[in-house]
């Protein structure tokens, strides 16, 4: 997870990718070109207050409770 407003280039992201680990991060300029949404990951505007959380907590749970959506984000890396 990378939620970022200025980050130029995520290493962590680079990194998942190596791992081929599904990764949510924030939908800024540069980290949006690492991940494509809801393929090999998810992108999430940052929240503007403590309510506003819920659609990355939504995302996290998501991915740790549904192993077949995580397995097939990880092996969507092999075809793109």
């Amino acid at each position: 997870i990378l939620l970022s407003k200025n980050e130029a280039w995520g290493l962590v992201v680079t990194e998942a990718k190596a791992l081929k680990i599904p990764s949510i991060i924030s939908n800024n300029s540069a980290l949006k070109e690492q991940i494509q949404d809801g393929i090999n990951g998810y992108l999430v505007d940052l929240p503007n207050s403590l309510e506003d959380y819920d659609d990355i907590t939504d995302k996290i749970e998501l991915l740790i409770n549904d192993k077949e959506l995580y397995n097939t984000m990880k092996n969507n890396y092999d075809i793109l």
